[in-house]
């Protein structure tokens, strides 16, 4: 019995290829392979970082924004933390993805050691590649102080669509000759803050580690104040960190 289906499949398929012609056969084959594209589309991920940096108090100093992957950029929301005894704010310069002729908005706000730079589009995306995208202005009062990319959530970098575009931080910091510079806090790699759907066994939660740091701590608890803990673990040495045991909701 199985000879006889095989040879009926065998001897129909010659028959349906002729119906449907040639040029059908084409599409089908086009469609199937822009399909097969599409399924695999995914936002580009980008980079953004600050230098260490090492001066004399009362020094003027320009803190550049370098990125990697910074093309069709539709519009940009970061956050700069310092500490303002140690820093005083002066605004920026050098934005030379910010051309005149483009239809956009470059907000700069200085309040109490927070720098924010707010950027939007009506048709002229970034398209920088890898450079710099903002010097920021300071004068260095002395002392020690971290450059924290803060307050990073899903659509603080989007493309010309909205659809937000991944982004993975290395922040810096400005310490006087002789002051060790202290680890700049771990930021979220993923999952995204307030994301859903994530699973309840092996979690992985994934961090963008710190120069010098010699180990991490991680604590989860269904209390929003931490003041209990379903764990805490201060013996990590690297990400990610698998969780196990978590209830739904």
């Amino acid at each position: 019995m199985d000879a006889l289906v095989l040879k009926g499949i065998v001897t129909r398929v010659p028959r349906f290829i002729a119906r449907i012609g040639s040029v059908h056969v084409l599409r089908l084959c086009i469609i199937a392979l822009v399909l097969a594209l599409g399924a695999n589309v995914a936002a580009a991920q980008v980079t953004l970082s600050m230098p260490d940096t090492v001066v004399n108090a009362g020094t003027s100093l320009a803190i550049p924004v370098r990125v990697t992957g910074f093309n069709n950029v539709g519009s940009i929301s970061l956050t700069i933390r310092f500490d303002k005894s140690v820093l005083t704010y002066a605004g920026f310069q050098n934005q030379p993805a910010f051309a005149p002729n483009n239809v956009s908005t470059v907000q700069m706000a200085n309040d109490s050691g927070k720098v924010k730079i707010s950027w939007f589009t009506f048709g002229a995306p970034l398209n920088i590649g890898s450079g710099k995208l903002v010097d920021f202005l300071f004068t260095f009062n002395g002392g020690t102080t971290s450059l924290t990319f803060a307050d990073m959530i899903a659509s603080s970098i989007t493309d010309a669509m909205g659809t937000n575009m991944p982004a993975t931080v290395t922040n810096g910091g400005v310490r006087s000759p002789g002051v060790n510079l202290p680890p700049n806090t771990p930021t979220l790699a993923s999952p995204q803050n307030g994301a859903t759907g994530q699973p309840i066994t092996s979690l992985a939660l994934n961090w963008n580690t710190s120069s010098g740091a010699t180990s991490y701590r991680i604590q989860v608890s269904t209390d929003p104040g931490f003041t209990s803990f379903f764990l805490d673990d201060a013996t990590l040495a690297s990400p990610p960190k698998y969780v196990n045991g978590l209830s739904n909701n």
